[in-house]
């Protein structure tokens, strides 16, 4: 498994969130963001691969970006946010840590 993953819930039906675009980027103070993976959730609207199995978590400032307008969009429900956007600091990487978003 991934040392980042996320699980994405559509709140509007109470469903998993299949078929969202997913990407994950680390802040490199030389480079700006960089991205390190993108994907869409599967059918229970997880992403389990964003970085390859056994990459190592580097500590850092990751960014999780999710394409919600797209997705509302695919569904005739369109809103008027086209991504949502979830950051966290990694200090020290460690297993079981939740980031929630809205």
């Amino acid at each position: 498994m991934s040392a980042i993953t996320t699980h994405v819930l559509d709140l509007s039906s109470g469903e998993p969130a299949k078929g969202m675009g997913v990407t994950l980027e680390i802040y490199m103070v030389d480079r700006g963001w960089v991205k390190l993976g993108e994907k869409v959730t599967d059918a229970d609207g997880r992403v389990r691969d964003l970085l390859k199995t056994g990459a190592a978590l580097d500590p850092g400032h990751y960014r999780l970006t999710f394409e919600v307008g797209e997705y509302f969009r695919a569904r005739a429900t369109p809103r008027s946010t086209p991504r949502s956007r979830s950051s966290s600091r990694c200090a020290t990487p460690r297993s079981g840590i939740t980031c929630p978003c809205s």
